[in-house]
């Protein structure tokens, strides 16, 4: 396989349940950032717009953080890795106007 695709063998200590489940609570806690803004705020104001400047700042918090523990994991520098995730987001949510 190595040689025909140009991909090595999975490692037999990897348990793909094991990186199924990071990654299952990963999009968990972090994609109901937005969410949990809008429950927050709900019952304190009606205002759509403070809704979506509450939920963008949570998400942008969340995406701070998600760069934060991704640089632990892989050893790499906090503020690099931080700042590279927030604008990642920053610039996939300006292509999706």
């Amino acid at each position: 396989m190595t040689a025909q695709k140009g991909m090595l063998p999975p490692d037999e200590a990897e348990k793909p349940w094991k990186s199924g489940l990071v990654t299952f609570a990963s999009f968990l806690v972090f994609g109901s950032a937005p969410l949990l803004s809008f429950i927050v705020l709900t019952p304190f104001t009606h205002s759509d717009t403070v809704k979506f400047v509450g939920a963008s700042v949570l998400s942008a918090l969340a995406l701070v953080l998600l760069g934060i523990a991704k640089a632990r994991i892989a050893g790499q520098n906090y503020a690099v890795s931080a700042v590279v995730t927030f604008f990642q987001w920053c610039h996939c949510s300006c292509c999706s106007l």
